[in-house]
Parts: structure tokens; sequence; C-alpha cells
């Protein structure tokens, strides 16, 4: 009978046990998972905060034109908006939108996030770089064509480098795909109220429109440099490791070594 006893006891302490278990492993379940209720407030949160910083932004965008056209006078006025004009056809014409391909590679896996935002950097230097070069080469070409007198060619050589730091696409991406849209408000609100701060302290001390082409150009370019460097730093904290594609991949595999002939079996080729 003791034994017995014994068997059902143990036999008992297991069921509660696994009772136990499967309690704990659905609390578990609903922390990682958060409800709809949850999820849908996220969403409301996010959309609500790009919305108005983007609402924000423009504002301070047109109070900035205000200043700017008041300040600087008809012709002046005229050569700087002809100069952010033809740089932002050709950012529109040269860049890539990397962010999306980055979320569409990495969002249902997060083990490819790593190569896809590393993918998505080549991307984006390779196309600032082409793009530099296609302004500058239309400025020095094509100039008195697209609306740059002679004089004015500086300016708009001098605007043309903040293609360089045309580096914002992926970091969107990465940061988009982590829910990090309050640092791409953040960055945002902050670049318009620079410009909006930048445009009154022209106005102030009267500047000649060199000073408005080399502030407003810095303003642009420290905005994408901005969030690059968020990116790395976020890469850093939540060890998402980053390489050059055009060389190796993680682990020390070279593509050139990857396209040998034949291609025979994985488990055969000489890497």
């Amino acid at each position: 009978m003791s034994i017995e006893s014994a068997s059902r006891k143990r036999l008992r302490w297991k069921r509660e046990c696994g009772a136990c278990a499967g309690t704990m492993a659905e609390d578990m379940t609903a922390i990682a998972k958060p409800s709809g209720w949850i999820r849908a407030r996220r969403v409301a949160r996010d959309v609500t905060m790009t919305t108005s910083s983007s609402g924000v932004a423009a504002l301070c965008s047109v109070i900035a034109l205000a200043l700017n056209a008041r300040s600087l006078g008809p012709g002046d006025f005229g050569t700087l908006a002809v100069i952010q004009a033809y740089v932002t056809f050709i950012s529109g014409l040269a860049t890539f939108e990397s962010w999306q391909p980055v979320i569409r590679l990495s969002a249902r896996s997060r083990s490819r996030l790593g190569r896809a935002a590393s993918c998505g950097i080549a991307l984006d230097v390779s196309a600032a770089v082409v793009a530099t070069a296609v302004a500058v080469g239309g400025v020095l070409l094509f100039g008195e064509s697209i609306g740059v007198s002679h004089q004015d060619r500086l300016l708009a050589l001098i605007y043309s480098l903040t293609l360089l730091a045309s580096l914002a696409g992926t970091p969107k991406g990465v940061l988009r795909l982590n829910g990090r849209y309050d640092v791409i408000a953040g960055n945002q609100l902050a670049q318009g109220a620079a410009v909006v701060v930048a445009s009154l302290v022209l106005w102030a001390i009267e500047a000649p429109l060199i000073a408005y082409v080399a502030v407003l150009a810095a303003i642009g370019a420290l905005y994408n440099l901005a969030l690059f460097v968020r990116l790395l730093v976020y890469a850093r904290r939540e060890n998402i490791k980053l390489f050059n594609p055009l060389r190796s991949v993680p682990g020390g595999v070279s593509f050139g070594h990857s396209l040998s002939w034949p291609p025979g079996p994985v488990c055969c080729r000489p890497w």
C-alpha cells in the first residue's frame, strides 16, 4: 500500500508540475506577445508621432522660407531656390528608398537584419557618390541651362556636396523596424527648428547669400549624418553585426569563393 500511495503521489506531483509549467508558458507568451489593444495603441502612437513631426517640420520650412525671402530679396532668394530645387531633383533621381527592402527582408527574420542593413548602407553610399558626381557635373556642364549663372556656380557646388551625406535610407528602415519612430521624429523636429533659428540669425546679421547656402547645406547634411550615427550606436547596442557586402560576409566567407565554378553541393565546395 505504501508503494502504491507513493506512486500516486508522484503521479499527482507530475500532473501539478505540468499544469504549472503550462500556466507559466501561457504567461510568458502573453508577456512576449502584446495584446491587440496594446499593438493598436503603439501603431496609433507611432502614426501620430510621425505625422505630427512631419507637420511641424513642414511649418518650420514655410517660416524659414518666408524669412529667407524677406532677408535676401528677389534676386538672391531666386538663386537659392533654384539651387535647392536642382539638388533636390538630383537627390530624388539618383538615390533609392533603401529602407523598404531592409524592412521587407528583416521583418520575418531578424537574423537577416545585419546583412540587409549592410547591403543597404553600401547602396546608400554608392547612390550618394553617384548623385554628388551627377550634380557637380551638371553644374559644371549645364549651369546656364538649369538657371545657375557662372558667378553662382560655386554656391551650387557647395550645396551639391550635401548629397554625399545622403545616408538616411537604411537608418530609417532599421529604426522603423524596431519601433524607434521617436528617433526619426526627433531628428525631423531638430532639423526644422535649426532651419528657423539659422534663418533668424542670418537675417539679423544681414549675411550674404553664400552664408545662407553654407548654413542650410550643413543643416541638411547633419540631419542625414545624425540618423546614420544613431544607426551605428543602435547596431552596437543591439549586437547587430555590420560588414562590407562587397568584400566578405560574416564568418570570413568571401563572395569570390562562394561563386566558384562548378557549383557543387554546399558541403563539397572548397570554402
